[in-house]
């Protein structure tokens, strides 16, 4: 049954100093107690670490629970501790499709994606990347995650479909006019980076890979400019200076402009 208002109020009314008294042991007590610890966790308040503490000692395999003390550790900003407790929820889903399959628990599960991605541990989301999702985060995940192990094709598909979903951000045009690079159609790839810098221009490797394309087009002079103003986002960047001094060796050389 989805709470009221009232309910919420109720709940979030209760004095903290409850949690201390005794441990809750039916579902009706679980329930408002989790809600609880949620609405603190939600307003920042770590202060109620040692009573999730409690309750794990008696529920060690609660999702909820630790799904608590796993947020709690993101917000004292504890990496190591963090990825701990994401693992055991991980290792816990993986063994109850139930679980695994709730909707309720895919926040977990694409932090546990994002993370791994992150950190180029791909291996512990082999199994997870092609997961059912309703969030359409996942096609950017599935992108680097292909990326990353050079399926570019794959990598390509998800970064279109997450730009189906998200016309706004300027990283999905980084990672799609990569991989437009990458595939040797420069035309496509100055098109996605260009919108990837009309949505932020301080995107240095925008105009890094921006800068390429226009090189590897023969267009020096939007190269030098592309390149000239990421320049202003750094004080110096040596890829930058390495592709400028491509430039000028390849295309100046005896005082000849490229053509």
């Amino acid at each position: 049954q989805p709470e009221t208002n009232e309910d919420t109020n109720n709940i979030e009314s209760t004095s903290t100093t409850i949690l201390k008294d005794k441990q809750y042991t039916t579902p009706e007590e679980l329930h408002k107690i989790k809600a609880q610890f949620n609405i603190l966790i939600n307003k920042g308040d770590t202060s109620i670490e040692t009573e999730i503490d409690k309750y794990l000692v008696t529920y060690p395999t609660d999702i909820d629970f630790l799904s608590e003390k796993y947020y709690i550790q993101i917000l004292n900003n504890k990496t190591e501790e963090s990825y701990h407790y994401l693992q055991e929820l991980i290792d816990i889903l993986e063994t109850d499709t139930k679980l695994l399959n709730n909707p309720d628990n895919q926040p977990i599960l694409l932090k546990y994606i994002e993370y791994n991605i992150q950190h180029n541990t791909l291996s512990k989301i082999d199994s997870l990347i092609e997961h059912q999702f309703t969030e359409y985060v996942i096609y950017l995940y599935r992108s680097l995650y292909y990326r990353s192990k050079d399926n570019i094709n794959k990598a390509y598909n998800n970064i279109c479909k997450y730009i189906e979903h998200t016309v706004m951000d300027p990283y999905g045009y980084l990672y799609k006019g990569e991989l437009e690079y990458h595939k040797g159609d420069y035309k496509k790839a100055s098109e996605s980076l260009s919108r990837s810098l009309q949505l932020d221009n301080s995107l240095l490797n925008s105009h890094i890979i921006l800068g390429q394309v226009y090189k590897d087009l023969g267009d020096v002079e939007s190269a030098n400019m592309i390149l000239q103003d990421g320049l202003k986002y750094t004080t110096k960047n040596i890829e930058i200076e390495a592709i400028k001094y491509n430039i000028a060796e390849n295309y100046y050389k005896g005082g000849c402009r490229y053509k």
